[in-house]
């Protein structure tokens, strides 16, 4: 038995080599790899903005630092700002709006984790936070809010950047450079 490429490139199994039909080395050498093509100067581009929306997110969705009081004094801590962290801090927000407008059996506090000593490996030391509505939308705002607009304007910025770009290698280098 043997292993035969059809005239059309279909991998079969026979006896014996069918008329027409080729060995995987005969296949090879008439059909060989492509070689791969240099990318061109807007496929860069692009995937260098690629790169830097990837980045984007990923520096949004680590999180921020904002000073708090603690009950024990004023202190910096992280806050989580992942997807599901983002939808909860709107939500909470609205509720502490409506709160401020007068909704009744609205709470007028709100319960929230912050994190001390957080390092990139390590989520740090839970600090479950009582906040009353404004402290809350003082970190919402000053805190949440000001974190995603500096990454999206740092995002823009490097947008900008590498769409004035000239060459590859000076797209490689702002890559390089802000590490990305």
């Amino acid at each position: 038995m043997g292993n035969y490429f059809s005239p059309n490139g279909n991998f079969e199994v026979w006896d014996e080599k069918p008329e027409g039909y080729y060995t995987e080395e005969e296949w090879c050498v008439l059909h060989p790899e492509p070689v791969p093509s240099e990318p061109t100067f807007e496929e860069v581009k692009a995937r260098a903005q690629t790169r830097i929306d990837s980045a984007t997110s990923a520096a949004i969705l680590a999180g921020f630092e904002y000073e708090v009081e603690t009950g024990e004094g004023k202190e910096v801590l992280h806050f989580s700002y992942m997807a599901d962290d983002q939808q909860n801090f709107t939500d909470t927000a609205n509720g502490a709006i409506l709160a401020m407008q007068g909704v009744e059996d609205l709470p007028t506090a709100v319960k929230w984790n912050g994190w001390r000593n957080h390092t990139a490996e390590y989520k740090g030391d839970l600090v479950r936070l009582v906040l009353d509505v404004c402290s809350f939308l003082n970190l919402y705002t000053g805190g949440a809010l000001v974190h995603k607009a500096t990454q999206m304007e740092i995002c823009g910025q490097r947008k900008a950047a590498i769409e004035a770009a000239e060459t590859v290698e000076e797209i490689e280098d702002l890559l390089a450079e802000w590490a990305v």
